[in-house]
């Protein structure tokens, strides 16, 4: 199916969008981090959590599959060390390398959806 020339550069804008609030989503990412790996709980973890998953929701859909798979990875790991008793400032420091997987991950985009298409 081939999409109008304005209905594509719609949706280009909503993936350039997105990629352009990215940065601001893992800075948050990281400073919610660096609170919970500091030993604050509570509203810190929380959200945390909740960056996490609307990440891991969010990104295959704007064309970061990569990023959709790191962030759904640490986020069930987050969501682990809630439900359980591992203290979370000694539970989060292991989960380092996936952080820095979603980091890496933010900056690498999918092939755009309309690539390869007449329109």
């Amino acid at each position: 199916m081939t999409l109008t020339p304005s209905v594509d550069a719609g949706l280009k804008a909503l993936f350039d969008d997105y990629a352009a609030q990215l940065p601001a989503k893992i800075k948050e990412t990281d400073e919610l981090w660096a609170r919970v790996a500091s030993g604050e709980g509570g509203e810190a973890v929380q959200s945390l959590h909740r960056a996490l998953h609307s990440l891991a929701g969010s990104a295959e859909t704007f064309g970061y599959s990569r990023l959709g798979r790191s962030a759904k990875a640490l986020e069930l790991a987050i969501a682990a060390l809630l439900d359980g008793d591992t203290p979370l400032r000694g539970g989060i420091e292991p989960l380092a390398p996936l952080l820095d997987d979603l980091k890496h991950a933010a900056g690498v985009p999918d092939s755009p959806a309309s690539e390869g298409t007449d329109g």
